[in-house]
């Protein structure tokens, strides 16, 4: 479902021919059943050892239903979530989403400023409490006839599984198009950040603005050149240079300070210590 929203938000940007439509989504069918067998596999161990005789209690069932209700909860939080990082760099989750967990705080404080948190909650707490209702009244069948070897095999099968898709499946198996949104909607975003996560980069060339290295090359040393300097190589991505002082030689101390995300909330509570106007 979020694939085909995600398909019909981005429609100008695909490539969207019957033959990689097809690859997209069934790609994406492969990378979605990877990730939903690992996610039920915590549920598949605890129906394979939970005792016969608390299986039919109310207790079980309610705690069932509490996970079909957190289940739903998660999903439809992590579809809007990946939605709005859709929305803004045209791609599932990667490396980005993980750089952002090192700055909780910040994170957490730019999406309460720019998101509707709680309209977006109470929907989801809304719709998944739909989502249990149907399912409960259509779907759980609280069969205890499976024998604890059945049940045990079973979950040998589950605990396989994972290994299957580590050693079978591949971040690149979603590279089905020459276009890379055709490419990302292929993906399944939660794989792709843990992926992220164990591989530790990002996309330089898709990501950044780029130029060609003899075009930079050139600007760069246009940019170093001086009166009093010469490059001493003739190649044009070599840029040491020698240069000839005036006067004597100087040893300056100089301290760099570098501060990435600074807000503009903590110039605001230093200013009003001082009494002065933050935007002097």
């Amino acid at each position: 479902m979020l694939r085909l929203v995600l398909l019909i938000y981005s429609a100008g940007q695909i490539v969207a021919g019957p033959v990689e439509l097809i690859k997209v989504f069934t790609a994406g069918l492969v990378f979605d059943a990877a990730v939903a067998g690992q996610g039920l596999l915590p549920l598949l161990l605890y129906l394979a050892a939970v005792p016969r005789r608390f299986f039919n209690t109310r207790w079980n069932k309610a705690f069932i239903l509490l996970i079909v209700w957190s289940s739903a909860a998660g999903l439809l939080l992590l579809s809007v979530t990946e939605a709005y990082f859709w929305a803004e760099f045209q791609a599932r989750f990667n490396f980005i989403a993980v750089d952002y967990l090192v700055y909780t705080q910040e994170l957490l404080g730019m999406i309460r400023e720019g998101y509707p948190v709680k309209t977006v909650f109470a929907g989801i707490a809304a719709v998944a409490t739909l989502i249990t209702l149907l399912f409960y009244g259509k779907c759980l069948r609280w069969d205890d006839t499976a024998s604890l070897r059945g049940r045990m095999t079973v979950a040998i099968a589950g605990l396989v599984f994972p290994f299957a898709v580590f050693f079978l499946l591949s971040g690149s198996m979603k590279n089905i198009s020459t276009n890379a949104t055709d490419n990302e909607l292929a993906d399944n975003g939660v794989y792709e950040f843990f992926s992220a996560f164990r591989n530790n980069e990002l996309d330089y060339d898709r990501y950044y603005k780029t130029m060609p290295e003899g075009e930079l090359s050139a600007e760069l040393r246009d940019l170093l050149q001086e009166s009093n300097s010469r490059f001493v190589a003739g190649d044009s991505a070599d840029l040491t240079r020698k240069v000839t002082a005036d006067g004597p030689e100087k040893h300056p101390n100089i301290v760099v300070i570098t501060v990435e995300s600074l807000s503009a909330e903590y110039f605001r509570r230093f200013w009003e210590h001082t009494g002065a106007d933050a935007e002097s």
